[in-house]
């Protein structure tokens, strides 16, 4: 093969395409910067493995993908509302494909996999194929292009392409619901098309200087990767010329043509892991391979908890040897594989230990260095159940000096005296022996000694013998066995040279009414700082590591005499029973577990004997515990459904030994704060999960977890605001505006990173979710507000399918269980009224026809109009009056005009500008597309602006609105026995308007007859009988339309709010065909004019 067959165009030999001609200079898109979403997805693809210095690929990422990325954002290739109008003709029979996937997913999904086991066919140590002999990189780049073009009658701008080509006008009346656009309509058999898309995509840079070459083979390949009647063999019948020559044959076609096959069956078809065993998809691998030297495999999980979900897909791809098996889909539910035909089995046995040994490996060095879980209270210090599943005694013994010098510093205010005062307290009600000299005063050491050594003794050791009960207890009575006596303080205190102190020791934990506070150490840790007082913080550190040895060496013959079960039984239950192989279900599914689950519901709520736990989170089978607060993140007494009321004891959520798992992982490798219990659940913290439609590539992944490593900014703020309304006063709510967030959405270089999401390092995640805090002492409004604009703009950042819920239990195991892009669980009110229902598809959150609805630009409408009239002066977004606007703008769009007016008394200005009045227009027709309320006002304030005008273009809204207030006075006031129909009532209103302009004239009202430029001179617009016609007109408009149609006749209605409502948008529409008028005309209008005679309209 030539070096001209497989170059591109480069330096002065690129040809000069002018894309953005009649567009201004400052427009034009090489002075935008390019996204970051691209940049981040340019590098994932490069960098993803087995990628580094692919040339066709980094030409791909460089010359193709940036305008893929930006062309078909927001557009669907499955699913979307053309499924939902075609269910509602009740023309769908499958729901197979129901679901969303975006055409850019659509398009990478299948041809990045595909081309990778393309590049595997060609490797040495594969014998020969298809792929092998019959393709190069040439041939690769026409099979990415055909593959590109190969849906090319669902692209959004086919449709409009094709009614501009349309010079006889047989697609005018065409319904494109039952006849949607087809690449048979295109003429010239799509060659005009399909070049127009080649430029589009960049994919001619890509192919080459001689890319026109391959359009007939281009089109040939993509109309003919279907089956049957998919595809179209007769096009060369029928004109088509596809080359004949060592590039391209009918034998090379051929093989692109299986390829581009497979592509459309991975993107179409693997919704889960099984899937990948369809038999269209084995059957064109083997084609493709030769000798059946390939086949596809995978992994399946039938739950999904979230980080343990991640961790036990990443345990079993370990299981899978890389020599043997290449991992080709992520999903949250499992991972595909491509696999050597001789690929050994995995070994089940070790799937639930290497689990667990996957998770302590992440979690120990973490637990070691970050402390989480340790806590402190009124009590002691307190450290969660699961350490003991990571380390030994002497092991836990030593983190807990750790923990308490980071929670006890130096700078720590002491409680030491405190606990004096109890002890004296307990000396004068004479329940403490009082030769026992328990006074001292505050100071951290002893703070830090006596909570130390109180976990030591009651928090390691004594949790270590309670332990030994629960396991002894689970054992036959003739096999239990007891410990020998060890009485760990008294042995720490004579360490300590204490052992005067014993006796007092003995005396003051016999104390009944303490509170659980560790009175015997703080009396220790006293006594050994008096007899010490000349150590400073290290030596105090020094003394600890001193005594954590001692403990340790004390302890340990007992502990290595009894070996008690390592606290992961029910992980490995958990983990046989969730995992799948092609070989089927490691432990078949049975009906016992699920019998115990409702049986445990049943008795949870049960009163008195015969209670049993039950598991607040999902009401598993496995074993449920109470559970500490430092080792949850939520408060643990609470109401929940699963538990019984008025009952303090039984009113603490338990959960089960896997969720316990799940939250401790949440704990260690994704919260950022250490904030635990009710602390952590009072930040009200909201959930996004991400979900692949339908599956996450090697490359995809990598992009996503880039993106989702940067996403820094939980609120919605100035910043936003600002790059959605221009320096101009203009909303900016277009698709490439809203991808162009991603910089201020994404940052690398921030420091603090307030997000609780999950840190995975140099590990494929398969399922990406995070929480939002609002911030501090936020509202549930302010919760929502950040959490429910992200669920719209993240589908068209980043190409995933969100949920958003206040629970942190994941809602769906995989997106293929839900339909929608968008799902918004259980939202705030004023959120759910902005948006007007809880899902949404991916075409529907920015539609791309006029006059549609967009819950996007609905919230980010809202958010500006908020932001800029109910913010504080001191800064403070105050997001709970949001649902007063939701409320209002709910009643009518027409409030929009109404929080305008609210703006001007804020900022004390006579008139908005111009400009403004535009962006609230702009607004309104966020919540009213089609514009029927604002389109009634409008030709209300047309009608009266045929006759009247306000003096002055800054006129108080008093006198721009004059013939509006005459006519509202007339009907609240009038007596309707005077008026028996809306006949009598119009000739009243019109001879009230005629009455205003006869004054306006003789210049005892405000305001002036609307005039006119003629012959140089300024004159009456409207003659004496013009105008009665058009008083008469504005009147019958105002009577029959608006009073009778809209406010149905009643004058309540149209008092009060809703006519403050009228005259406030009224106010801007004046002014703003006002400003359109004074812009139209050379001479500026007088305010009144001094020949204009005083002329009656009788």
């Amino acid at each position: 093969m030539s070096d001209e067959q497989l170059s591109l165009p480069i330096g002065d030999d690129l040809p000069l395409l002018d894309f953005e001609s009649g567009r201004d200079d400052e427009e034009t898109s090489e002075h935008q910067p390019e996204l970051l979403t691209i940049r981040l997805f340019r590098q994932s693809i490069c960098e993803a493995e087995g990628n580094e210095g692919d040339r066709l690929l980094h030409d791909f990422a460089e010359c193709v993908l940036p305008n893929l990325m930006q062309q078909l954002a927001g557009a669907t290739a499955k699913g979307g509302q053309f499924f939902e109008r075609l269910d509602a003709r009740g023309k769908i029979k499958r729901r197979d494909n129901a679901g969303d996937q975006s055409l850019l997913a659509h398009l990478l999904n299948g041809l990045l996999p595909t081309y990778r086991i393309a590049r595997r066919l060609q490797q040495p140590d594969v014998t020969k194929n298809q792929v092998k002999s019959y393709c190069e990189e040439l041939q690769f780049r026409v099979y990415v292009a055909s593959y590109l073009l190969h849906d090319y009658e669902k692209f959004p701008d086919y449709q409009p392409w094709l009614l501009e080509q349309d010079s006889d006008g047989k697609w005018q009346n065409r319904d494109w619901v039952d006849q949607a656009p087809d690449k048979q309509d295109t003429p010239n058999l799509g060659r005009d098309y399909v070049t127009k898309k080649i430029i589009d995509f960049g994919l001619d840079q890509f192919l080459g200087a001689s890319w026109q070459e391959f359009v007939d083979d281009i089109i040939w390949i993509s109309n003919n990767a279907g089956d049957k009647n998919d595809a179209d063999l007769g096009m060369m019948a029928r004109g088509l010329k596809p080359l004949n020559d060592d590039r391209l044959d009918g034998r090379i076609r051929n093989v692109l043509v299986n390829l581009v096959k497979l592509s459309d069956r991975f993107a179409s078809i693997i919704k889960h892991p099984q899937d990948i065993t369809k038999n269209s998809l084995t059957n064109l691998l083997s084609n493709l391979s030769n000798e059946g030297q390939f086949k596809f495999t995978y992994h399946a999980l039938s739950d999904n908890r979230g980080v343990l979900t991640n961790i036990i897909n990443n345990a079993l791809m370990d299981l899978h040897p890389q020599k043997f098996y290449t991992p080709l889909l992520y999903l949250p539910d499992g991972v595909v594989y491509l696999a050597k035909a001789d690929a050994p089995a995995i070994s089940v046995d070790r799937i639930s230990d290497q689990v667990i040994q996957k998770i302590k490996t992440l979690c120990s060095e973490q637990l070691r260095q970050r402390q989480t879980g340790f806590s402190r209270d009124g009590k002691g210090l307190k450290f969660a159940d699961y350490y003991w599943l990571f380390f030994k005694i002497d092991e836990l013994m030593d983190i807990a000096k750790l923990a308490t010098c980071r929670i006890i510093p130096s700078t720590k205010n002491s409680s030491a005296a405190k606990r004096s005062a109890s002890l004296i307290r307990f000396q004068t009600e004479g329940e403490l022996p009082n030769h026992f000299d328990v006074e001292f005063g505050d100071d951290y050491r002893i703070d830090r000694l006596a909570e130390f050594g109180d976990t030591l003794c009651r928090g390691i050791w004594r949790g270590w013998c309670d332990r030994f009960s629960e396991w002894q207890k689970q054992q036959p009575k003739a096999e239990r066995k007891t410990l020998p006596e060890l009485v760990l303080t008294q042995k720490l205190a004579e360490y300590l040279g204490l052992t005067q102190e014993v006796p007092a020791i003995q005396a003051i934990q016999s104390l009944k009414k303490t509170g659980g506070v560790p009175l015997d150490w703080y009396h220790l840790a006293a006594k050994y700082i008096q007899q010490n007082s000349h150590l400073d913080d290290q030596q105090i550190r020094d003394v600890m590591t001193d005594v954590v040895q001692y403990a340790a060496s004390t302890v340990e013959p007992i502990v290595q005499e009894f070996i008690l079960p390592d606290g992961w039984n029910d992980l490995r239950t958990y983990v046989q029973q969730v995992v799948s192989l092609p070989t089927g279900a490691i432990t078949p599914p049975q009906t016992d577990p699920f019998l115990v689950e409702l049986s445990r519901y049943q008795t949870a709520k049960v009163t008195g004997r015969g209670r049993e736990n039950v598991c607040a989170m999902s009401s598993s089978s496995y074993t449920v515990t109470e559970q500490m607060e430092s080792a949850t993140l939520f408060t643990p007494q609470v109401y929940s459904n699963r538990q019984i009321l008025f009952n303090a004891q039984a009113a603490k959520r338990q959960i089960c030994a896997i969720w316990s798992v799940e939250i401790m992982l949440r704990q260690i490798l994704m919260n950022q704060t250490n904030a635990t219990g009710g602390d952590f659940e009072g930040r009200k913290y909201r959930y996004l999960y991400l979900y692949p439609a339908y599956f996450f590539t090697p490359e995809t992944n990598i992009f996503l977890q880039k993106a989702y490593s940067w996403i820094r900014r939980t609120r919605f703020d100035a910043d936003i605001r600002k790059h959605l309304v221009s320096d101009k006063q203009i909303a900016q709510f277009d698709i490439e505006n809203y991808q162009q967030v991603d910089s201020l959405l994404l940052q690398e270089d921030v420091e603090r990173d307030q997000t609780f999401k999950l840190s995975y390092p140099n590990e494929p995640m398969t399922f990406f979710f995070m929480a939002l805090p609002p911030g501090r002492d936020a509202t549930d409004t302010e919760s929502w507000v950040m959490p429910a604009w992200l669920a719209f703009a993240l589908p068209l950042l980043l190409d995933v399918k969100v949920v958003v819920s206040e629970s942190p239990v994941p809602p769906f195991i995989s997106g293929a269980d839900f339909e929608a892009t968008t799902v918004l669980d259980g939202e705030h009110q004023a959120i759910a009224t902005l948006v007007k229902k809880e899902q949404y598809r991916l075409d529907a959150i920015l539609p791309h026809a006029p006059s549609t609805f967009s819950p996007l630009n609905a919230l980010s409408a809202a958010y500006c109009i908020h932001l800029e009239v109910n913010r504080k002066k001191d800064g403070d977004p105050d997001w709970g009056k949001l649902s007063a606007l939701a409320r209002d703008l709910e009643t009518t769009p027409l409030y929009v005009f109404h929080y305008l007016s609210k703006l001007l008394r804020k900022l004390d200005w006579d008139a908005a500008p111009v400009e403004k009045i535009k962006l609230y227009v702009d607004f309104y027709h966020c919540f009213d597309p089609e514009g029927k309320e604002m389109n009634q006002l409008r030709e209300l304030t047309r009608l009266y602006r045929r006759f009247y005008r306000a003096k002055s273009q800054y006129a108080k809204p008093n006198a721009v609105l004059k013939p509006i207030d005459e006519a509202a006075d007339v009907i609240l006031k009038i007596d309707k026995a005077l008026v028996p129909d809306d006949q009598a009532l119009t000739d009243v209103v019109a001879a009230r308007i005629a009455k205003l302009m006869t004054n306006v004239r003789r210049r005892t009202a405000e305001g002036k007859p609307t005039l006119a430029l003629i012959d140089g001179k300024w004159k009456p617009a409207l003659t004496s009988e013009e105008e009665r016609q058009a008083v008469y007109e504005f009147a019958q408009f105002f009577v029959k339309a608006l009073f009778r149609e809209t406010f149905k006749g009643d004058r309540a209605r149209l008092a009060g709010a809703q006519l403050n409502l009228i005259r406030d948008t009224c106010d801007y529409l004046y002014r703003l065909e006002d400003d359109e008028a004074r812009q139209a005309i050379s001479e500026p209008e007088p305010e009144e004019l001094p020949e204009l005679e005083a002329t009656e309209v009788g």
